[in-house]
């Protein structure tokens, strides 16, 4: 929010959606569109960088553009998911995503 109030005087809704869209998932769900990929999601549930209202509308669009996510949500924040033992669990999880997609 801190981030959001220093550019609202500045900048446009608009504007910022276009700066920030290269780190925003949404874009690249149609990039996706018909290439067979399966995408892994980690999400914390308290993350107050990437608020849920974003990420569950990302999963709500993903399936509609033929997009299939695999999403793994942990009780923890943005932040917070880089500490034991959320970093643990997102990278064990990530690590075996990434074997079974690179063997088949």
């Amino acid at each position: 929010m801190n981030v959001w109030e220093a550019l609202q005087s500045k900048l446009s809704q608009d504007d910022i959606r276009r700066y920030w869209s290269p780190i925003s998932p949404f874009p690249y769900i149609l990039k996706l569109l018909g290439t067979g990929k399966k995408i892994l999601a980690i999400t914390g549930r308290y993350d107050p960088t990437f608020w849920p209202e974003f990420t569950d509308a990302f999963f709500d669009e993903a399936p509609r553009g033929g997009v299939e996510v695999e999403r793994l949500s942990l009780p923890c924040g943005h932040y917070s998911m880089g500490v034991a033992p959320f970093k643990w669990l997102a990278g064990f999880r990530f690590g075996t995503f990434l074997f079974q997609s690179l063997a088949s």
